[in-house]
């Protein structure tokens, strides 16, 4: 039996103009194929479908189904009605409950879909900037972000719809990067009610157009290509995981410029617990480029800022200090 409410069976009722019997514009023929594609099941066989009206029929099917399969018959109407409208949003969200209870993924699937490190985002894209996205997933792994882009991750051997579904039961954050053509494509709607439907933190960039639907409740993000990595990581700073993985990060820099980067994010840091305080002073102590850049070390603080010693002050508590360690090294304690 599926887990709708009654307000949700209302809702679908009402998207597939099911009051007099009928399902959309389905004859009983093209019904049963549409069923059967999205299922596998005969809605026309008494036990799956009951008797009856097209529209008593698909009841039957949700009381008697679980959720993964409800989920991908509804999944298949959405696809079917192309005009969109807030009906439709609120069944693509629906959707996407349905099915995010069915989906499991294993520690074999995690590591091979996000490499086994890193905060998970789902970066949601239309296929004509994938050159863009895969730059940004680049950019983003510098601030210990793991992205997933469909057109760059799925590997030719692996069914694509599979593997989607699978980097959405398992990421920690969703990203839509709104460009024109962005709500043309109904995965990327899909992609979009998934991620509400689980809960996950949803960054909307404006790139080219303004969120709609349900990620309008979302203030967007403002930004170019160049800009998006470090403003995204502003924002998923606040997530404890993310947070986790930017210390990671900084522990593994590799240059001045990155250190210069990845300090931009420490004004956006709220709290430190004691571990994490820890963590980063190891980091920069044992780190020579963090040590050589200026936004950690607070160097031409009026350009990068105070340094790694006055954000630690304000967000884990207590009283930091930089000292000089011979003629270059730096090391940075707890008074």
């Amino acid at each position: 039996m599926s887990s709708l409410t009654v307000i949700e069976k209302r809702t679908l009722e009402k998207f597939l103009k099911m009051e007099y019997g009928y399902v959309l514009d389905f004859s009983n023929r093209n019904f049963q194929q549409f069923i059967m594609e999205c299922t596998g099941l005969d809605i026309d066989d008494e036990s799956i479908g009951g008797t009856g009206s097209k529209a008593n029929r698909l009841r039957y099917l949700w009381t008697h189904q679980p959720d993964h399969i409800v989920g991908k018959q509804l999944k298949g109407f959405i696809d079917y009605v192309e005009i969109e409208s807030p009906l439709r949003d609120k069944c693509t969200v629906i959707a996407g409950r349905l099915l995010v209870g069915f989906r499991v993924t294993t520690h074999a699937d995690e590591d091979r879909i996000w490499g086994g490190k890193g905060y998970r985002v789902f970066l949601s894209h239309k296929s004509e900037v994938k050159k863009e996205t895969a730059e940004l997933k680049k950019q983003l792994g510098s601030f210990g972000i793991s992205g997933f882009v469909a057109h760059a991750d799925i590997k030719p051997t692996r069914h694509w719809q599979d593997e989607i579904e699978k980097a959405l039961a398992s990421m920690h954050g969703f990203v839509a990067l709104l460009t024109k053509g962005f709500h043309d494509s109904n995965w990327t709607d899909q992609e979009v009610g998934y991620a509400l439907a689980r809960g996950v933190p949803l960054i909307a960039v404006k790139i080219e157009r303004d969120p709609y639907g349900f990620i309008g409740k979302f203030q967007a993000l403002s930004s170019s290509w160049s800009s998006a990595p470090g403003e995204i990581a502003k924002l998923l700073i606040a997530q404890p995981r993310m947070l986790d993985a930017f210390v990671d990060a900084a522990a593994n820099c590799s240059s001045f410029d990155q250190g210069n980067e990845l300090s931009a994010v420490l004004p956006h840091i709220e709290v430190l617990s004691a571990d994490q305080a820890d963590r980063l002073v190891s980091a920069f102590n044992e780190n020579a480029q963090l040590q050589g850049s200026f936004g950690f070390s607070g160097d031409k603080e009026w350009r990068w800022g105070p340094g790694l010693a006055c954000h630690l002050k304000r967000a884990a508590g207590g009283d930091y200090e930089m000292k000089k360690v011979g003629s270059y090294k730096l090391r940075l304690q707890k008074k």
